[in-house]
């Protein structure tokens, strides 16, 4: 052991020191995501594509790549033509204002079209543009070159970074961090010397950002917290104000158009300050403990909500953090309090937190905090008292060797679920035993990976090019019970889990609405009608087909999987059919062309 912090401890001189510290960040960019420079596309990916070509070939008037879901009509026709699962409400809507987010995938849409390998180079050279920018950033902050060096290191290797960087439609998150990084990095130069061109260009990019993602919104708050690093600056005050007040006007503009052209998201697993209040304010302090302990202890929530099992996860690494944020805050009070570049980074974070908490907890939307959470990081790691610390491995281990871990672990999780998706598409495809044609469909009754689910028939068309097959999941859980009523119609029932229980059962319902005993979906090739519930929990449906069960254009399966753990697991499906259906149950054919087929 003695042997390894000895060699890391000449490492870490030799970074502190060496003349180039940016080609140093390259190069960990480029061996931590180098050898994922070789996957494919996975999840929406394939609808992004879809609507690319679609636009491409004149037959969408726009790219609405963030578009995705208008309410009303526009639901049940997606739905209809198999592009959303049957269970989506008519009322959800799921739409955001990001025009030039759709412009750089477009862009290169048109220079990689269905080749994933120039997305993912273009990534690459993306966030190290970002992790340059950032770097530039801490500089400006001042506290010296060495907090500035390890400050970069850290954000370089956060594993909020490493969703965006491996998944290709995340495309504009890696946007946000170099437009936003550019927007701040004028900024802070404008409140340390003034210069009425570099606040200008600052509100400029800002609004650059804004149209990229509107995760960008609280920087219209960064003047006053940037204040601090600069406040021993003939009139720094005056021109926060002045920033504060013209960044304000940016983002109110930006939001005005954004409210009159209906955007947002109102799924039930989102959050809304303005039409529930209550429930905003009772949720966003556990969110944001969630997402502030995916700092400590590298992690991705996401995880945990697509995976019910784990929940108890959550709260444990919750409680966690919580308590270590806690001892850190003591930390840093005791020893750091009259450093201003500290309350600067530090308050960094807090404008972030009220809107990143609407969503989800994912650790990707932390990418922008994380940059004030990386300057915090690398003053413990330089600044500490040995005594008062115990020791300065501990943020070696919170920042550096835990992070590239997680990073790693989440970049194979990406991988994972591209290869299992792709292997399950041509899997049933091949269970044809002959050339797809117009209007055959394949049924998946259960699902024992959420993030197959989501756009599967998407997936299924771009991997195997079958540009006519029709693919949906009938349930979201993995272990119902499958009754087949007569020759049209099959009825699934719950067991250990209610169906619609799962994160994509709750997607396709709104905040204002439940499902409910004898609702109807229409999508195109069979009928959903929720004919079982019990305390809001769905426990029976029954679908009604437009051809027969029997139909040699339908094809049905059971997925099973097999692996480590669920997150990695390989999918097989196994053929059901129905026609051989009991009052009681169905057959399933173990020995069909199909069955047990793995990656």
């Amino acid at each position: 052991m003695n042997y390894i912090l000895h060699r890391f401890s000449r490492l870490a001189v030799w970074y502190e020191n060496t003349p180039r510290p940016g080609l140093v960040l390259a190069g960990v960019v480029l061996i931590l995501y180098g050898p994922f420079l070789a996957g494919g596309f996975a999840i929406d990916d394939f609808r992004v594509i879809r609507l690319c070509r679609e636009y491409q070939a004149g037959e969408r008037e726009q790219l609405d790549l963030y578009n995705f879901l208008d309410g009303g009509e526009g639901n049940h026709a997606q739905r209809a033509e198999g592009w959303y699962p049957w269970w989506l409400g008519d009322d959800v809507q799921y739409r955001h204002l990001r025009k030039f987010s759709e412009a750089i995938i477009y862009g290169e849409f048109l220079l990689y079209g269905d080749s994933p390998l120039g997305y993912r180079i273009d990534g690459l050279i993306l966030y190290i543009i970002g992790v340059r920018l950032v770097s530039a950033i801490y500089r400006i902050i001042g506290g010296g070159e060495r907090i500035a060096r390890w400050a970069a290191l850290f954000f370089t290797v956060a594993a909020s970074n490493a969703v965006p960087v491996v998944f290709l439609s995340a495309r504009g998150d890696l946007g946000v961090v170099v437009v936003a990084a550019g927007a701040v990095l004028f900024l802070a130069r404008f409140l340390r010397d003034g210069g009425s061109a570099l606040l200008l260009a600052s509100a400029a990019l800002f609004a650059v950002s804004l149209a990229i993602k509107e995760a960008t919104l609280p920087i219209a708050a960064l003047p006053l917290c940037l204040w601090c690093a600069f406040r021993d600056r003939h009139g720094v005050g005056r021109r926060s104000v002045i920033a504060t007040g013209l960044m304000s006007l940016v983002g109110i503009i930006w939001l005005s158009f954004y409210i009159k052209g209906g955007y947002g998201a109102n799924g039930a697993l989102m959050l809304n300050p303005v039409q529930d209040p209550l429930g905003y304010l009772s949720t966003m302090p556990g969110r944001s403990l969630l997402l502030l302990s995916s700092w400590l202890y590298p992690y991705n929530p996401f995880i945990f909500y697509f995976y019910p099992a784990w929940r108890l996860g959550l709260y444990v690494l919750g409680g966690l953090g919580g308590i270590t944020l806690l001892l850190l805050g003591r930390m840093f009070w005791r020893h750091h309090r009259g450093d201003y570049r500290f309350w600067s980074m530090a308050l960094w974070v807090i404008p972030f937190m009220p809107l990143l908490v609407c969503t989800v907890p994912d650790n990707r939307v932390m990418m922008l905090p994380t940059i004030g959470l990386s300057y915090l990081g690398a003053i413990w790691m330089t600044q500490s008292r040995p005594a008062a610390s115990g020791s300065r491995w501990l943020p070696v281990l919170f920042f550096l060797i835990s992070p590239v871990l997680a990073t790693i672990g989440e970049a194979v999780a990406v991988r994972s679920i591209e290869r299992d998706s792709s292997q399950l598409a041509r899997a049933c495809v091949n269970g044809f035993g002959r050339e797809v044609s117009s209007g055959d469909c394949v049924f998946y009754l259960n699902a024992t990976n959420n993030f197959i689910v989501l756009f599967a028939q998407d997936t299924c068309r771009g991997v195997t090019g079958e540009r006519d097959l029709r693919v949906a999941f009938l349930s979201d859980v993995q272990s119902p019970k499958v009754r087949v009523v007569d020759e049209y119609t099959l009825r699934l029932e719950a067991t250990d889990d209610p169906i619609l229980s799962t994160f994509v059962g709750g997607m396709g319902r709104s905040r204002n609405s439940s499902k409910a005993l004898g609702d109807v979906f229409d999508a195109g090739e069979f009928e959903g009608k929720i004919v079982g519930v019990e305390d809001e929990d769905v426990t029976a449906v029954e679908f009604r087909f437009r051809r027969p069960l029997s139909s040699p254009g339908y094809r049905f399966y059971r997925c099973n999987y097999d692996g480590w753990i669920s997150l990695l697991r390989k999918t097989e499906i196994v053929p059901f059919d129905p026609g051989v259906a009991s009052g009681r149950g169905a057959k399933v054919d173990r020995n069909g062309p199909t069955a047990n087929v793995r990656r």
